[in-house]
């Protein structure tokens, strides 16, 4: 079964435009993850320091080998400006 997460993130105070540029790196990055079918980060319009990721995956498996990639470590690591709000989980054929 593929997986479909969509999570909603708060960037932590005065870390906002910081988030969204990490996660608009980071976008590309994870695209070119094997198993992963979708991966894309909206800023909300109303309040932009929320974010939700809509994320898919070919299998539970291969998303739980993208949370083990070893990320670049040059790259300021999008979970350090932001805590997570809430997300949904969907499996689907």
């Amino acid at each position: 079964m593929a997986i479909r997460l969509i999570v909603h993130l708060q960037a932590l105070p005065g870390k906002q435009e910081e988030m969204v540029d990490a996660y608009r790196k980071r976008v590309k990055e994870v695209r070119s993850e094997p198993g992963c079918i979708d991966f894309r980060a909206f800023q909300d319009i109303e309040n932009p320091d929320q974010i939700v990721l809509i994320e898919g995956w070919e299998s539970q498996e291969s998303l739980t080998v993208h949370g083990s990639v070893p990320k670049d470590p040059s790259a300021t690591d999008p979970q350090s400006l932001r805590t997570a709000v809430g997300h949904e989980r969907y499996e689907y054929e």
